[in-house]
Parts: C-alpha cells; structure tokens; sequence
C-alpha cells in the first residue's frame, strides 16, 4: 500500500470517528423533584433559563430526564420552582458522564448548600447558597427514588413561593473532538 493510499484512509477513518463522536459530547442525567412543582433547563448563560428539559409538579414523585450536550463547555444547570403552600423544598441528583465535571470536581451533583445558589428575583440575579430543611428521607417528604441520601432538601426562605436554583457543569471534549485535531493534522502534513 503506497503512502498516499495510507494517508488518505488514516485520514478517512480519523474522519468517521470525530464524525460519530461529535453529535453527543456529554449527557447529564437527572432525577429530581420539588415540592410543588419545577422547570430544569440548560443554559449557556448564568441568568437565563436555557433549554428545559424536565418538569414535575407532584412532589410525591421522582422526575427523570437526560441532557446531550453537543458541545464542549461551560453550561448552567437552571431550576425553576415554585411553593403553593408550606412546606417547600426542591431535591435532586444529577451525573454527567465522559470525564465532564460539576463545580465540586466530580460526575455527581446532589442537592446542597455549596455547589447551588438560590435566588428569588430570577437566575443569577442577588443569589445566596440555599437553606437546607433536611438529607432525603425526612419527613414530610421521606425518602425519595433514585435521589442520594446525600442530598438535601433545598429551599430560599420558606416563605418564598417562586424560587431560582443554579448549579454549573463543565463539559469536556470527547475523544471525538481530540480526533478532528488530528484531522486537521492529516490535513496539514498532506499539504506539505
């Protein structure tokens, strides 16, 4: 096989495969609930909602949904949720998979006080880290499926009736991406 021959499919092939692997970067997968109801969204922007891609209004069940993210990046995990009536509380816990990370360093997010802020005028807007009312499992909730007994029941004041939860997510290039770097490599040997 001459070298062109093999260049050219080396490159083919490096091509198939950033192809294949450049429609999906990453998908975060979410189990959560509130009480009442919620809207969680992806965002690229830390005070707009972005695109929702789970809702639930019965906080005696748990709300599944996944996100494909289909670009490396820094993304916003936007909740939106609302009280009709004490007590209030929003819960979740959430992975992200192929080596992209929450703010805490890790492909897991549960609910807490460090890694969400919380605002009642809007998304990014005068925030402050949530209040806990309790790990899952306390009442009057109990213990919620699919959601770690790590996390914690979060909430504004109780007396906030619309509240707006953030968290951040860093979404790292697959191999894919890496690969049509080296696409481009091929094309720049080749012009030599």
């Amino acid at each position: 096989m001459s070298n062109t021959v093999r260049f050219v499919f080396t490159c083919s092939m490096v091509a198939a495969v950033a192809g294949a692997a450049s429609a999906q970067v990453a998908t975060l997968t979410a189990f959560a609930t509130a009480d009442n109801a919620f809207q969680m969204s992806i965002s690229t922007d830390p005070t707009l909602q972005g695109d929702i891609f789970l809702t639930g209004n019965n906080w005696g069940a748990t709300f599944s949904g996944t996100y494909d993210f289909t670009a490396a990046g820094t993304y916003y995990i936007q909740v939106s949720a609302q009280d009709f009536g004490d007590p209030a509380a929003f819960i979740a816990d959430l992975t992200v998979n192929n080596g992209s990370l929450f703010s805490n360093g890790a492909d897991r997010l549960v609910t807490n006080q460090t890694d969400w802020v919380v605002s009642v005028t809007g998304f990014g807007v005068s925030t402050m880290a949530p209040l806990s009312f309790g790990a899952d499992g306390v009442g009057p909730w109990g213990d919620r499926p699919n959601i770690g007994n790590d996390a914690l029941n979060i909430w504004h004041t109780p007396s906030a009736d619309q509240v707006y939860f953030t968290a951040t997510v860093r979404v790292i290039p697959t191999p894919g991406a890496l690969a049509l770097l080296g696409l481009a490599s091929c094309a720049a040997r080749r012009r030599r």
